[in-house]
């Protein structure tokens, strides 16, 4: 009887090794899209805490959401809302409802650097004060309340990281505007309370209550800025 130990030979190693390789290269690319699908929708339920905060804050407030940035106090859209009550300040340096869990860094820094609250909309949808009213919003542009971001994925380009307010028009160089992060979209909570993707056609061909279209300026992935 032969006792002798069965052992591999190198062709054998290399076609197992071979085979391996082929294995993980069909893999990588469906765990990696299978994680960005997860981060997309962890970034989807931050934001529909969010919205619950909002509205929260808006019974407290006889039906008004806070200004992005409130120049009499000084406090951006998520100071007011930490500094009212309506939600406890996150953990520096953990992560938070208030900023996206797929970019980096990912986690709760400062209160400027987290998701964006439309800027405009403080103008063109409030009561002509700076303050948004969802169930009595001037709608000056006769948009669809559908269409209207007001908490979204935001970034600040010269900081490379998110940002508090979410400009309609990207500011030259900066951006701080929506950043499609997700697969080529940006999640946002509107106006009408929902939670939407919004890609790159779908904001160049946002339209009026009359047809006419009033496109939304972004960053894509590679940090180019579109507006049209």
């Amino acid at each position: 009887m032969d006792f002798r130990k069965k052992t591999f030979t190198l062709i054998e190693l290399l076609v197992v090794i071979a085979i391996i390789s082929i294995l993980a290269a069909m893999l990588l690319p469906a765990l990696k899209n299978a994680r960005e699908r997860g981060l997309g929708s962890a970034c989807t339920g931050n934001l529909k805490q969010v919205g619950l905060v909002l509205s929260m804050y808006a019974n407290d407030f006889n039906g008004f959401y806070p200004m992005n940035y409130n120049s009499d106090t000084g406090k951006t859209w998520t100071e007011t809302l930490i500094d009212s009550g309506s939600m406890k300040e996150p953990k520096e340096g953990k992560a938070s409802t208030l900023v996206c869990p797929a970019y980096t860094p990912a986690d709760y820094d400062t209160r400027s650097f987290t998701y964006g609250f439309h800027r405009d909309a403080t103008d063109a949808y409030g009561d002509g004060d700076g303050w948004i009213r969802p169930s009595k919003y001037v709608n000056r542009y006769n948009e669809r309340v559908v269409n209207i971001p007001i908490v979204a994925d935001t970034i600040e380009i010269a900081n490379n990281k998110q940002w508090y307010q979410l400009f309609r028009a990207p500011a030259a160089n900066s951006g701080k505007c929506l950043h499609l992060r997700h697969q080529g979209s940006a999640k946002a909570f509107m106006l009408d309370c929902s939670v939407r993707s919004l890609n790159h056609a779908a904001l160049l061909d946002i339209k009026d209550n009359s047809g006419r279209t009033h496109a939304w300026g972004f960053v894509d992935k590679n940090l180019n800025i579109h507006y049209q």
